[in-house]
């Protein structure tokens, strides 16, 4: 080694793996994997709101036809889950129907009957009906 001036040079031999190194590895698949899930979380609740809102819709399809067989002066609808805000900051659910007639009178003398089979058919308590001139 004089021949090289390699007197001080250190030999190391490694072999194998190193378990900090694997350890490291795992904590990043594991982080990895966490992330993932997140993200399966989210994919899975936008899926959902995707399907109710698919399902409004067939709801509102629904229920013209039915209506329209009942209250035959119905001729249109618009159907929506509201979000109303009070003063204090509280919240509420509220679904609303827009009913729009050819008889506004005849309508509104059967209003009460309009929003108890709504709420039959829906399934729902917190409605609110609103009429207007077609």
């Amino acid at each position: 080694m004089k021949n090289f001036e390699l007197e001080k040079a250190k030999i190391e031999i490694k072999q194998g793996f190193s378990f900090d190194e694997t350890s490291s590895s795992i904590n990043e698949m594991n982080k990895y994997q966490v992330e993932i899930n997140k993200l399966k979380a989210l994919l899975s609740e936008k899926e959902k709101n995707i399907d109710s809102l698919i399902k409004i819709n067939e709801i509102g399809s629904n229920i013209i036809k039915e209506m329209n067989v009942l209250f035959p002066e119905i001729k249109t609808i618009s159907f929506s889950q509201n979000y109303f805000f009070n003063i204090d900051g509280s919240k509420f659910k509220h679904n609303l129907f827009i009913i729009r007639t050819d008889n506004e009178r005849k309508t509104k003398s059967e209003l009460h009957n309009i929003e108890k089979w709504i709420k039959i058919r829906t399934q729902k308590n917190s409605i609110q009906v609103i009429v207007v001139p077609d």
